[in-house]
């Protein structure tokens, strides 16, 4: 059977789809390097890989790392 990626996780959910311990990944969204959860205490997948590949800093196109 296939196994499909979810388009909303839970906390626990979204914590292994980035390979992290809740506890970590809980704590990066309270620092707000991670998005907070979308409705119904579900973080939306699309904007999490967004966050890990850098695609939502905004206003910094211009600066050269």
């Amino acid at each position: 059977m296939t196994k499909h990626t979810p388009l909303f996780a839970t906390a626990k959910t979204a914590a292994s789809l980035l390979e992290m311990k809740e506890t970590e990944f809980l704590a990066l969204v309270k620092d707000g390097a991670l998005p907070q959860a979308a409705k119904f205490d579900r973080w939306d997948v699309e904007q999490l890989q967004k966050a890990m590949r850098g695609d939502l800093i905004d206003g910094l196109e211009g600066t050269v790392w």
